[in-house]
């Protein structure tokens, strides 16, 4: 019988059971199969009878078709096309795009280039494109990993909700780059909250989010220099909060509460002493216009009566105050035309109980003295506001901003010999003695031009309402700002000095001999020699620089002192211009994490956290082009094993480092096409 027929090693030199057969070492009536990693009977008709099966079949194709991989270098025309797909992925997870767009993005080429090899080949839908996400984003994070692991760096958090109730912990990085020799801002990691533990957004939980984030990323904690967010309880609390745990595992962190929420919450706070139809006008005229198309149009033909641009009412975001700047001052805009439009429609609808109430608020004269005021000290905390948010570096100048936005408030309502005679952090808002009367107030020039008008020159009642309303209201944002900023904190005031028209004054070296003090305050910073920070610090006013650096940005400055050589070619300043990089690397806000996960397309916000996450950290990856050859190839090689199909799409290492590199180029284009 078959089964008892023993295998003959001829067997292994006929051309029809070549490369595949083999013997089984622990049994001589039984042959194996390499390719099927199967086992059988060791009789000739079995053996063939196994080479026509299926499974069989296709084992020989994939050796094949793998040796054929091998053996033969990669074509122009593949390469070309991975560079083209890589490049479409970049170009949807930069712009912020819907990852849907790829298979349409994709289809769209084929018809505009009929005539384009690479065009014909793209093919890319939402499964290729999460997993190129997932190899870009791992690719992106072990890249920064990589470098935070020897540079000193901050972390910038903030808790994002999606519509999903997925609460997320967006975890970003500032750091000096001294690859690049710039300061950046990257999203390490988007952690869910209640990933590992029911208990949320408790200190405890959050430190170990992060702390294990870190160690994830074997990033060790000794390089943590710096830590922003705002400045709820479980984050900025004195006891049992997340950073009273960085403090206690590593001294001498700097701890920042974000300046653009904090100035949020002075003007939230402030803003209780007005009467409440002022914002409540704002958002009824918006809630009357925003769903009816009759009643825009209509209101059309009244702005073109009062020669007046055809502009939409704005809204008036709910949870951040200081965004009504816009409200009001579109609302004064276009205050004629709708004075006009709801007389007539108040003739009309009589019954319509909105029209009605609108009216009335438009007719009242201290309303709008109290949008034109709004108008003239919003703009002062929104400008600090957008200072603050800006990527580039901001620490040197919190000392100033927020000291002379504190001025401008106080010299309002106060005396200015009074201000001249005592330092202003000692100056209490709240201390009558400073204060000017109350007809003296400043409100602005528009207010006080109201003011003159024939409605209220006669009604000093109103006048004099309005501005002890306004007055309070100033009284509370000066009180807010010195509770929640300290004037003379030595941090920000040491750090002022690194601006370099204030670094370049050799009168600043009487006060300020050397940056000691500063490096004591900031002991993570700096382990160099102390004598050579301060012999560099004194000798920077006399050094001759080529050019004009006195309206240099700090960041630009530092990096061209560090580029100064002497008479011998050697670099003239060693360390200084590296600690003061390190100190401006510091965050003052966490504006990007906000604007990082809150600034994206509404589609994203029903994605799954994971793969929201991959496309964040991508995109900013891709921003930056976060890449390098090692990460690269460790990322593609997942990638097509976890693809587990014979497409060739491998993309080629030195088309796709080409291809992320060249996303913010003007060169793009041109390289692109010379390639294929």
């Amino acid at each position: 019988m078959s089964s008892k027929a023993k295998f003959q090693d001829a067997w292994l030199t006929k051309p029809e059971f070549q490369p595949w057969l083999a013997r089984d070492d622990g049994d001589s009536t039984r042959a194996y199969c390499t390719l099927c990693k199967a086992g059988m009977g060791a009789a000739i008709s079995t053996l063939r009878r196994h080479m026509k099966g299926k499974t069989h079949v296709a084992g020989e194709n994939r050796a094949k078709w793998k040796a054929a991989q091998d053996s033969s270098p990669p074509s122009p025309s593949l390469s070309a096309t991975g560079f083209a797909t890589i490049l479409l992925c970049c170009f949807i997870a930069e712009h912020n795009l819907p990852f849907t767009l790829a298979e349409p993005l994709a289809e769209l080429q084929r018809r505009m280039f009929p005539d384009s090899d690479i065009a014909q080949s793209l093919n890319i839908k939402r499964t290729k494109f999460n997993e190129v996400m997932k190899a870009l984003s791992k690719m992106a994070s072990e890249d920064l990993a990589s470098k935070l692991r020897t540079n000193k760096f901050s972390i910038i958090v903030d808790e994002t909700t999606d519509v999903n109730t997925t609460k997320c912990l967006a975890v970003l990085v500032k750091y000096y780059d001294k690859e690049r020799d710039c300061i950046e801002v990257s999203m390490l990691d988007m952690i869910d909250i209640f990933q590992s533990s029911i208990v949320g957004s408790t200190g405890e939980n959050l430190y170990e989010l992060i702390v294990g984030c870190l160690q994830y990323h074997n990033i060790p904690l000794e390089n943590l220099i710096g830590f922003a967010a705002d400045g709820a309880a479980n984050i900025m609390g004195e006891q049992n909060s997340l950073c009273s745990r960085l403090r206690a595992s590593a001294p001498g962190i700097t701890i920042f509460k974000c300046i653009c929420h904090s100035l949020h919450l002075c003007a939230s706070e402030a803003a209780k002493c007005l009467p409440r139809q002022c914002e409540d006008l704002i958002r009824n005229v918006y809630s009357f216009f925003s769903h009816s198309a009759k009643r825009k149009n209509q209101f059309k033909d009244f702005q073109k009566i009062c020669n007046l641009k055809p502009h939409k009412m704005l809204h008036a975001s709910q949870t951040r105050w200081l965004s009504l700047h816009q409200a009001v001052e579109r609302i004064l805009e276009q205050w004629e035309a709708l004075l006009l439009y709801f007389k007539s429609k108040e003739a009309e609808d009589l019954r319509l109980l909105s029209t009605y109430d609108i009216f009335c608020k438009l007719q009242d004269k201290s309303i709008i003295c109290y949008l034109k005021f709004l108008n003239f000290i919003l703009p002062k905390c929104n400008n600090i506001n957008l200072l603050f948010q800006r990527q580039t570096p901001t620490i040197h100048l919190v000392y100033k901003e927020i000291r002379d936005l504190y001025q401008q408030i106080v010299l309002m309502f106060c005396k200015p010999d009074s201000i001249k005679r005592v330092p202003l952090e000692n100056i209490d808002p709240r201390d009558e003695h400073f204060h000017v009367p109350t007809c003296q107030v400043w409100l602005g020039s528009a207010v006080n031009g109201e003011f003159q008008s024939p409605a209220l020159k006669s009604n000093l009642y109103v006048i004099l309402d309005v501005k002890e309303r306004c007055k309070k209201f100033l009284i509370t944002l000066s009180l807010e700002i010195t509770k929640r900023f300290h004037l003379n904190d030595k941090v920000w005031k040491l750090t002022a000095a690194l601006n370099p028209p204030s670094a370049l004054d050799c009168n600043l070296r009487v006060s300020m001999p050397s940056l000691d003090e500063l490096v004591q305050l900031l002991p993570r910073l700096y382990e160099g020699n102390i004598s050579t920070l301060a012999d560099e610090w004194r000798c920077l006013p006399w050094h001759e620089f080529k050019n004009d650096m006195s309206n240099c940005e700090a960041m630009e400055f530092y990096k061209k002192m560090a580029k100064e050589v002497n008479q011998e070619q050697n670099k003239k300043f060693t360390v200084l211009p590296q600690f003061a990089l390190q100190v401006l690397s510091l965050p003052t806000s966490n504006a990007d994490p906000w604007k990082g996960t809150h600034a994206t397309h509404a589609d994203r916000n029903f994605m799954a956290w994971v793969p929201r996450a991959r496309l964040l950290v991508s995109r900013y990856g891709i921003q930056q082009s976060a890449v390098t050859q090692a990460s690269l190839d460790a990322a593609m090689a997942e990638f097509c094993a976890s693809r587990n199909c014979s497409w060739r799409f491998t993309f080629f290492h030195k088309d796709c480092l080409v291809a992320l590199s060249l996303v913010q180029t003007d060169a793009m284009c041109k390289d692109f096409w010379s390639l294929g």
